[in-house]
């Protein structure tokens, strides 16, 4: 490797699979990673599973785009708390209390992220109208 060439990145996303196989073998732990392997198990599932994701600890980290180390931002984190809701929050910025979050009840959190997900514009709606005035024909 020359002295100008960067080290090569490590991939930190992971398929849907591995994830919920990751909460799978901790959920008899804990019902709220329990919860997170249901949650995991919905997304990959659903129209969400285009997104990609890995997990820190306990928490769940997605994105709209693979991910290399050091280079993860911005992302969404969901992170199961011992009361049984969920930490939702957007890391868009370093400053965190700019960043957007919400708490949720943990069995909430598959429609909290449908909602996020919608909000941020990640996928485009089919068949939206689009509004574009009144048209004439003359």
């Amino acid at each position: 490797m020359s002295e100008n060439a960067e080290p090569p990145k490590r991939l930190m996303t992971r398929p849907w699979r591995g994830i919920r196989e990751h909460y799978a073998e901790m959920a008899p732990k804990s019902p709220n990673l329990a919860a997170m392997a249901e949650l995991v198990g919905r997304i990959e599932t659903s129209h969400l599973a285009r997104l990609h994701a890995w997990t820190s600890m306990f928490t769940l980290c997605i994105a709209q785009t693979p991910v290399s180390y050091p280079n993860c931002w911005p992302h969404l984190t969901i992170r199961p708390l011992d009361d049984g809701r969920a930490e939702f929050r957007l890391h868009d910025t370093q400053i965190d209390s700019r960043q957007w979050n919400r708490t949720v009840p943990i069995d909430g959190a598959f429609d909290r992220l449908c909602r996020l997900a919608d909000d941020l514009c990640w996928f485009p709606r089919v068949g939206r109208a689009i509004e574009t005035g009144p048209t004439s024909d003359d």
